[in-house]
């Protein structure tokens, strides 16, 4: 099946987002410059002019020119924000607090709810890691992402300026742990860099998918494993209850009577 499709009227071409059965123009718009290089007035043109092309796609960061991009795209964008897609980012930092940069829970909820409230929406459509993060567990970044997107504020997971083997192994810990996977990536990719050429694009086709069958065939094993598991404490549970001692007989009345009595005789000898 073809993941292109092509506007009749304006001749745009469409490319579906990954497997999310989104279609988002092949040409994206980056507002970078928006509230910075590109006052309102520029903005709008550029914004206006990409939407006549049939342009639906949009990205943004918390960073860009200190939030004043998101803010101006939210008001270019909010007669028609279930129109188009909408990506922002998170890593770099937004102020000088020591925790307004990275990848950690604390300054992702953070950031993901200061962008929606520059965009004005209630959700972003794509929300990326605009970084790998050396500092922070990757398992507590997806776990973040994961929440963000059960409680309707994100709709899809990405990942921005990653290697290969960083995509490969967030693919791989999500699968794994059973997390709202990574559905886009955005490399340094330019005339001029074209390292992305090198390594991430063939491994985004190639290894990427291997290493998703990997964690596959992963988790059938540790359902395995847990089955097992599960069963060898039932035998466990089992075999303790078979060894526990028989319960004390209840005593006989009459034997207890009779030394009784045998006691008070012995004592009788003794005064």
């Amino acid at each position: 099946m073809s993941t292109r499709s092509q506007s009749p009227d304006r001749g745009v071409q469409y490319r579906l987002l990954g497997r999310t059965g989104v279609k988002v123009s092949s040409l994206a718009l980056g507002c970078m410059s928006f509230g910075g290089d590109a006052d309102e007035a520029t903005a709008g043109a550029l914004y206006a002019q990409a939407r006549a092309a049939g342009v639906n796609f949009f990205d943004v960061a918390d960073v860009y020119n200190g939030g004043r991009s998101e803010e101006m795209l939210g008001r270019l964008s909010a007669g028609e924000r279930d129109r188009i897609v909408v990506a922002t980012k998170a890593y770099f930092p937004t102020d000088g607090d020591v925790n307004a940069r990275g990848s950690s829970r604390y300054h992702l909820v953070r950031a993901c709810e200061g962008s929606l409230r520059r965009l004005g929406r209630d959700y972003v459509d794509i929300f990326y890691l605009h970084r790998f993060d050396d500092l922070t567990d990757l398992g507590e970044s997806l776990r973040a992402l994961d929440d963000l997107v059960r409680a309707g504020k994100v709709l899809y997971p990405a990942c921005s300026n990653f290697a290969a083997w960083q995509v490969a192994r967030a693919l791989g810990v999500a699968a794994l742990e059973r997390l709202a996977p990574m559905v886009a990536i955005q490399p340094m990719y330019n005339l001029v860099k074209r390292q992305a050429e090198v390594e991430t694009l063939s491994a985004t086709i190639g290894h990427v998918e291997a290493e998703a069958r990997g964690v596959e065939s992963l988790l059938a094993r540790r359902e395995a494993v847990e089955a097992s598991y599960a069963e060898l404490l039932a035998l466990r549970d089992r075999a303790v209850w078979q060894r526990r001692p028989a319960a004390p007989e209840p005593p006989d009345p009459g034997r207890a009577r009779e030394e009784l009595v045998a006691a008070h005789v012995l004592a009788d000898r003794f005064r």
